[in-house]
C-alpha cells in the first residue's frame, strides 16, 4: 500500500506541535522587520503566512504570536489540520471551516447495513482505509498527549480533538461482527475525478474476520482508540471508557489470529 497523504501529514502535525514545544524562539516586537540583508529575495508575510522560508520574516502588526520563527510551526499546524477537515467524509458539522466541503457518502453502509458514515477519505481519492485513518489518529493522539501546550497556547486544542474524535468515531462503526478494513471499490474510486459530493458510483464494503488474519489492520485499530481513550479521559471520561473497551475488545478479538491480510477487496485494494 503506498505512502497515502494522511499518513504524510500526520507526521508534520506531529513534528509542528513537538517543535511549537520545545524549539527556543527569537522574540522580537510585533512590526519590528528582521535583517533580511543576506537574502537574495527577502521573504514576505502575506497574512502572517509565511511566503518564502529560506530566511526570516517580518512579525506583521496584529499577528496573534509575536514571536517569529525562520519557519512558522504554528502555521504548519493550523494546516495540518484543515488537511483533515478537507478530508473529512460524511455529513459535515456546523463548525466545518472548508467553503468548497459539505456532505459526502452519506449512504456508506457496511454488508450488513451498518451505518458506516464518516472517518476520512484516503489520499486524493475517495476510499475510506481502516488501517490509514487508525495510523493517523493513533499519532495525533501522541502528539497531543506529548505536547499538550504546544496545541493550546495557539488555540488549536479543541480543532485536535475534534480531529480524532472525528476519526474514533469511524473507527468504532468498524468494530461490527468483524472489522470492516476498506470503503470504497478501488478501481471505480480511481476512475472518478469529481467532487466527493457528487459520487455516484458504489461504495462495497470489505469485511475482515479474524480466519482473515488481519492483523495490521486490527492493531492499528486497537492502538488508535487506546490512545484517544488517554486524549479524552479527562476531557469526556465516559466517550474514553468507551474507546479503551472497543480497543481491548478488537486486541482480544484478533490477537489468536496473527497473519498478514491478502484478501483482494473488491476493485483489487488490499
Amino acid at each position: 500500500m503506498r505512502l497515502d497523504l494522511l499518513v504524510l501529514v500526520l507526521a508534520f502535525s506531529y513534528i509542528c506541535a513537538s517543535t511549537l514545544g520545545g524549539i527556543s524562539k527569537v522574540e522580537r516586537s510585533v512590526g519590528e522587520p528582521a535583517d533580511n540583508s543576506t537574502c537574495e529575495n527577502p521573504p514576505e508575510c502575506i497574512h502572517g503566512d509565511l511566503n518564502q522560508t529560506t530566511c526570516d520574516c517580518t512579525c506583521e502588526p496584529g499577528r496573534t504570536n509575536p514571536l517569529c520563527d525562520e519557519y512558522d510551526y504554528e502555521l504548519v499546524l493550523k494546516k495540518s489540520l484543515l488537511f483533515y477537515e478537507t478530508q473529512r467524509s460524511g455529513h459535515l458539522p456546523n463548525n466545518n471551516r472548508i467553503p468548497y466541503r459539505g456532505d459526502s457518502a452519506t449512504s456508506d453502509v457496511d454488508n450488513d447495513g451498518n451505518n458506516m458514515t464518516g472517518g476520512y477519505y484516503d489520499a486524493g481519492d475517495h476510499m475510506k482505509v481502516t488501517s490509514t485513518i487508525a495510523f493517523s489518529m493513533t499519532l495525533i493522539s501522541w502528539g497531543l498527549i506529548h505536547f499538550t501546550e504546544s496545541y493550546k497556547n495557539p488555540g488549536y486544542y479543541n480543532r485536535a480533538l475534534d480531529c480524532i474524535k472525528w476519526g474514533t468515531d469511524y473507527l468504532l462503526k468498524t468494530l461490527t461482527k468483524d472489522l470492516v478494513v476498506v470503503i470504497g471499490n478501488n478501481t471505480q474510486d480511481h476512475s472518478y475525478w469529481g467532487r466527493p459530493e457528487d459520487m455516484t458510483m458504489a461504495r462495497p464494503a470489505c469485511h475482515a474476520s479474524p480466519a482473515d488474519k488481519p492483523t495490521s489492520e486490527a492493531m492499528l485499530t486497537s492502538a488508535a482508540l487506546s490512545a484517544a481513550s488517554i486524549v479524552f479521559k479527562n476531557k469526556d471520561p465516559a466517550y474514553s471508557d468507551e474507546l479503551l473497551l472497543a480497543a481491548k475488545s478488537v486486541y482480544n478479538m484478533y490477537r489468536s489470529s496473527l497473519g498478514f491480510f491478502n484478501h483482494l477487496c473488491e476493485g483489487g485494494y488490499t
